[in-house]
């Protein structure tokens, strides 16, 4: 009877804190909308930036080429096609994005692999997969765009592209755990 009482008061503990743990790993912006989980203790909080509200930084062999996760808010523009919320084309913008890109950093070979259309969180969504090469480094992204009620967001992932499928699916557990508030 003494070991069933220590071994329930065990699996309560250990219930509590897993509880606690998934309490905490939610994180929610509420000035821009959304709420997402937080990628998992091997990813360092690298906090914002102008473009991004939070980026996410893991660990890699290779100094200075870690992967990294980024989620940014955009405002609509009604002074520019495809960026209104009225005429908004994720596609359109995406394609902006990736030739500015693509010249902004001089990108070598920067091409779309795939992309497609999806939903997240039961709003309109678009990703591509890109390819692009940095000095003698290969680097793959995948970036979703996804439509809001007062802006649309941007989900990005860049990895060496060799490492690539190792880590895409701890983004892609962040962008289904994406929420819009």
């Amino acid at each position: 009877m003494k070991k069933l009482a220590i071994a329930l008061m065990c699996i309560v503990i250990a219930l509590s804190l897993v509880a606690g743990a998934e309490g905490k790993s939610i994180i929610v912006d509420e000035e821009r909308g959304y709420q997402f989980q937080r990628p998992n203790e091997a990813w360092k909080d690298e906090g914002g930036d102008k473009f991004n509200d939070y980026r996410f930084t893991r660990k890699s062999r290779i100094k200075k080429k870690p992967p990294w996760m980024w989620i940014g808010t955009r405002e609509y523009s009604p002074d520019y096609p495809h960026y209104s919320k009225e005429d908004l084309d994720l596609s359109a913008i995406q394609h902006d994005w990736i030739r500015g890109m693509a010249e902004k950093y001089k990108l070598k070979n920067m091409k779309i692999i795939e992309e497609d259309f999806t939903v997240v969180d039961e709003h309109p969504a678009f990703w591509s997969i890109t390819e692009y090469k940095v000095g003698k480094y290969n680097w793959r992204e995948k970036v979703y765009l996804v439509e809001g009620d007062e802006f649309y967001y941007r989900l990005r992932f860049s990895c060496l592209k060799r490492y690539f499928g190792k880590h895409l699916e701890e983004f892609e557990q962040l962008v289904k755990s994406f929420k819009l508030l």
